[in-house]
């Protein structure tokens, strides 16, 4: 068993990494909007081949397709960070809640798994997209609908999660507690 100590030191790296990389992509990516009219996130939630294209053609027309192509390849690494914050953060909820709770936290924790995933078909098709081709749009959509709702789910638990694992923080540092909880006792 990994010592709890070292697990919240693995989550306050991968914490701020995913900060980090939030901040990144926020500034590098602002062009697409400011200059271009359209986030990243826009391209993902494109319903139809019609509004995918719009999209891709006024980035295209501000020479932005380059920047769209950097903003997807940074992501795998966000999609990597993120996904693992938000689970390792579920993961805790099924040491610090109980009943239902601690089950939604390991269902949820193991979610953000298919959430990353679809994330990588999402970025996958995105790249199609701006490569011109627009019929994966609705495919696009569907997975980047599947990483949102996940996504949101877990940020959701999460937030109440990490203020009661600073309530119970002496108990997740305690090895002699985690001594007794291996033991059964």
């Amino acid at each position: 068993m990994i010592p709890r100590k070292a697990l919240l030191l693995v989550f306050l790296v991968l914490l701020a990494g995913t900060i980090a990389m939030t901040i990144v992509l926020g500034s590098h990516g602002a062009p697409l909007k400011t200059t271009g009219g359209y986030k990243i996130g826009a391209l993902e939630l494109a319903p139809n081949s019609g509004r995918a294209s719009k999209i891709v053609d006024s980035w295209r027309d501000h020479n932005l397709l380059d920047l769209a192509r950097e903003d997807i390849r940074f992501d795998y690494a966000f999609i990597a960070l993120y996904t693992a914050t938000l689970a390792l953060t579920c993961f805790f909820g099924t040491i610090v809640w109980s009943g239902w709770l601690a089950r939604a936290g390991a269902v949820l924790g193991w979610a953000m798994f298919v959430a990353g995933l679809m994330d990588v078909f999402e970025n996958l098709g995105m790249l199609a997209e701006i490569g011109g081709n627009y019929s994966i749009a609705p495919v696009v959509f569907t997975v980047s609908s599947i990483k949102w709702i996940v996504a949101t789910a877990a940020f959701i638990y999460s937030l109440p999660t990490l203020l009661m694992m600073l309530v119970r923080l002496p108990l997740l540092l305690s090895q002699n507690r985690m001594h007794r909880d291996a033991d059964g006792g």
